[in-house]
């Protein structure tokens, strides 16, 4: 495009451009006219709607804005609708409205439409909530409900408008919470000390867990069983012995 308007640039630069000190608005929408001014569109540059200050009255984008082309048409934000985006879209409301002017807010989290901005302003309740006796959508407690919604190895974590069912702690045979303080009883290698379930030793309470010939080496549940291997020094005297793993118990 330069190459094809060298001439314009040149007549600008010597003797226009102090009559015409915007380079843009001599010569891109006056002279080769193919931009418009913002705030207008298509070939006659007509001004959008809402105005050339605020396109779309300031809540969107008009359609073909500073360019000969496009057709006018707002694109509306995200909150508002409508061919002036001066309403507004499911899930928000209009805090401030007049002719010209909308300001819309998004509806509370609890809220199917509402006409403003609490879980006292909601149409209807979201799935997961529902209206207490004041009118205010309040969060259902999926998890005090009978049948309990999650499994027995699962405890369940109420969130606004849902739940989520979280794993029991390794430790735990059933549980009302995260964390071995949280077990309803203790699985198997563990047991109950001051409300908490903690690992049992076996080779301290059970001496007789592994044979003679063999140490017992304790571990987070469970113990395994390790075989006296003899040791000798290097002579070839026998001094002790030295335990090798065996298969866990």
């Amino acid at each position: 495009m330069l190459e094809e308007n060298e001439e314009h640039l040149e007549a600008w630069w010597f003797k226009r451009k102090t009559k015409h000190p915007d380079l843009f608005k001599w010569f891109c929408i006056e002279t080769i006219k193919v931009c418009c001014p913002k705030g207008s569109f298509g070939p006659d540059c007509n001004t959008c709607i809402g105005g050339a200050d605020r396109p779309c009255h300031g809540n969107g984008k008009c359609d073909g804005d500073g360019t000969r082309a496009g057709n006018g048409k707002c694109s509306c934000d995200e909150g508002y609708d409508g061919e002036f985006c001066l309403d507004c879209s499911d899930g928000y409301f209009n805090s401030l409205r007049n002719d010209t002017f909308s300001l819309c807010k998004e509806c509370h989290e609890s809220c199917v439409g509402c006409s403003g901005g609490t879980n006292q302003h909601c149409k209807e309740c979201r799935n997961g909530w529902v209206k207490d006796q004041e009118g205010s959508c309040i969060d259902i407690n999926e998890c005090i409900k009978d049948p309990a919604p999650c499994s027995d190895d699962q405890y369940c974590l109420n969130t606004d408008g849902s739940f989520s069912c979280k794993a029991c702690d390794i430790r735990c045979t059933g549980c009302k919470g995260d964390g071995a303080s949280s077990c309803l009883n203790c699985a198997d290698g563990y047991k109950d000390e001051e409300g908490t379930c903690t690992d049992i030793d076996e080779c301290t309470e059970d001496p007789a867990s592994c044979s003679d010939n063999q140490h017992c080496l304790n571990t987070d549940g469970s113990f395994s069983c390790e075989e006296k291997v003899p040791a000798f020094n290097s002579e070839g005297a026998k001094t002790g012995d030295s335990p090798e793993k065996h298969e866990d118990l």
